[in-house]
């Protein structure tokens, strides 16, 4: 009894360490770390609270050349449209404050997400809330919730 109690304790200690151990990847953290490492994800939303490190995420933008020039003029005056990429939509507007539907998807089909923002502290082109909807990482359409 006593040694079966034994062999699962040791089984279950080799099984946890063994989940733990190469499972995790290191967080990246945006307020310290090397931009250049930054995921773009990370880059965007965080461009697009507008609160740390603006001029230097700005500068690795265009430097890894997520947006043309003017892109990143109307990224930074919250205006987006169609054919730009979610990165820009992620740049121009905090996701904190989008309502963001994410369908389950086929593999291979493509992969459409929609945000939606209200008008209560960005000027939208529609009120009382816009919504974007994106395929494949590109805005493929802008219209008033409904």
């Amino acid at each position: 009894m006593i040694r079966s109690a034994l062999l699962f304790l040791a089984l279950a200690v080799v099984t946890a360490s063994c989940a733990s151990r190469g499972s995790r990847q290191p967080k990246y953290d945006i307020e310290t770390d090397d931009l250049k490492q930054a995921p773009t994800n990370e880059l965007c939303e965080t461009y697009g609270m507008r609160q740390i490190r603006v001029a230097e995420i700005r500068a690795e933008m265009l430097r890894r050349q997520l947006f043309t020039p003017e892109e990143l003029n109307k990224v930074d005056r919250r205006s987006v449209e169609v054919g730009m990429s979610e990165c820009a939509l992620l740049a121009a507007f905090p996701s904190e404050d989008a309502d963001i539907d994410e369908p389950r998807s086929r593999p291979g089909s493509p992969v459409i997400k929609s945000y939606t923002f209200q008008c209560l502290a960005f000027r939208l082109p529609y009120c009382p809330a816009t919504v974007y909807e994106v395929r494949d990482g590109k805005i493929v359409a802008i219209f008033k919730e409904n």
